[in-house]
């Protein structure tokens, strides 16, 4: 697997590594496979080519891609669908050929490794499932407008329509599926923020999108449009000034507290995420600004992570949980 497409991988599934699924993702099945939740010691995993670059083990013979009424886990009832699993297998699989020098085939990978890659892949589908359940009571979930913006967004962040159905096919999923990941990245990242944002740390930097124009007439229109539609990969493309940011629906590089033009500064720091402004004159022209993410300082996030990582376990331990395998000890 080359750089690019390992960090494409990356780009495409690693919000889910924050902990959510979307809510239906589990296939029904009347009459689901029993298996046994550990496995005894002399059965070894079985093998399943995945994107032709390495094998994927699978300790369940006859469980492969094709098979994806199979299930791997329920939470509080709810199958969790195979697919899902290998999602988040290739996620793991492509950090270890990262950090292996671009080498993580199966001759690469001790057996213990195969096996702790295994056993994080399904606690993360475990507790993105917990995620969806929280985010559904707490109203995280997303409309449809939204979901549907969010995916335009994934696809022109992969380089346009052609080339994302050619990613998605690499990555063994259908287009439905895809657009499932993305619902899941929204949630997800939406429980997160308000996970952050309860602690009321001071804001360091935030991340942040915005459309430029020549005057503020053309800014209300804008404005107007996107508080309709969210879709700001379309309008971006079709009227923004900013050369930077116009391909990439808006997208700004992260901005830190003290630096860039104090007009907008003053905005983005000031807004709520997820909030569309009002018209603002600065000094590359009209804009209308949306605030995606805000950052405590380095050292606060870290540690403001592992405090979520906690709360998401504390979550999983008031659910029912099945799994066909055991989870990570300690987790």
């Amino acid at each position: 697997m080359t750089g690019a497409r390992i960090r494409a991988t990356l780009r495409r599934i690693s919000p889910l590594l924050l902990g959510v699924i979307c809510a239906g993702c589990g296939t029904t099945a009347s009459n689901p496979p029993q298996v046994p939740t550990a496995l005894p010691p002399t059965v070894q995993p079985t093998s399943v080519a995945i994107n032709g670059f390495r094998a994927l083990p699978l300790p369940i013979d006859g469980l492969t891609t094709a098979n994806t009424p199979a299930i791997v886990a329920k939470v509080d009832g709810v199958p969790l669908p195979t697919w899902l699993y290998i999602s988040q297998v290739n996620f793991h699989l492509a950090l270890a050929e990262g950090m292996n020098g671009g080498n993580a085939k199966p001759t690469a990978l001790k057996a213990a490794a195969l096996r702790t890659i295994e056993q994080q892949a399904l606690l993360a589908v475990i507790n993105n499932q917990i995620i969806t359940t929280y985010g559904a009571l707490h109203g995280f979930a997303p409309t449809a407008t939204e979901v549907a913006a969010e995916y335009e967004r994934v696809v022109q962040r992969r380089g346009g329509l052609q080339r994302s159905l050619q990613q998605v096919a690499q990555e063994y999923l259908t287009p439905a599926q895809d657009r499932e990941v993305a619902r899941a990245s929204l949630i997800s990242q939406r429980v997160f923020d308000d996970f952050i944002a309860r602690k009321r740390q001071p804001v360091a930097a935030v991340s942040f999108r915005m459309v430029v124009v020549s005057n503020r007439s053309d800014a209300l229109h804008v404005q107007h449009e996107l508080l309709a539609t969210n879709r700001w990969v379309s309008v971006a493309l079709r009227v923004s000034r900013d050369p930077l940011g116009r391909s990439a629906g808006g997208e700004q590089p992260i901005l830190f507290r003290g630096s860039g033009d104090p007009q907008l500064a003053k905005t983005v720091f000031g807004l709520t995420p997820r909030r569309i402004s009002d018209p603002v004159h600065v000094a590359a022209g009209w804009v209308v600004v949306e605030v995606l993410h805000r950052y405590p300082a380095v050292s606060q996030y870290n540690a403001d992570r592992v405090a979520y990582s906690t709360w998401i376990a504390g979550l999983r331990r008031q659910s029912k949980v099945w799994s066909y395998m055991p989870l990570p000890a300690g987790k």
